[in-house]
């Protein structure tokens, strides 16, 4: 896995680069990997990742992450084991069910508010 100071050096040459952008590319990448795959050959294992994204791909993620072409290669070149290979801290935030269980296993218990639905929802299930 890259860390924070490997892909500071790695994009260091796009000043304007926003953490914004490289977080809505990485979260964007993983939403969209099967469709990133449809776009590769069939002999293509799923497990690997792909060394460059795809012209399509590319397009999406420029305009969804308002980067530029250059930029999304070059982020992608800095994350893309992250987003193929995601790791358990990731895998925690990937989509909202994912989040949900984050919450609820981690500290959703510290939230008053929280606690409260919880058990509002268990009276309406007795």
């Amino acid at each position: 896995m890259v860390t924070l100071a490997q892909a500071a050096r790695a994009l260091a040459h796009l000043p304007n680069l926003l953490l914004s952008q490289v977080l809505a590319l990485v979260y964007l990448s993983m939403h969209v990997k099967k469709k990133i795959l449809l776009l590769y050959p069939s002999i293509h294992p799923p497990e690997a990742t792909p060394p460059d994204l795809l012209l399509e791909t590319r397009t999406f993620l420029a305009r969804s992450c308002s980067l530029t072409d250059r930029d999304v290669e070059a982020c992608w070149d800095t994350v893309q084991d992250l987003v193929w290979q995601e790791d358990e801290i990731i895998g925690r935030v990937k989509n909202g069910s994912a989040v949900d269980s984050t919450f609820f296993a981690h500290g959703g218990v510290l939230y008053r508010e929280f606690l409260f639905f919880c058990q509002r929802i268990d009276s309406e299930m007795l």
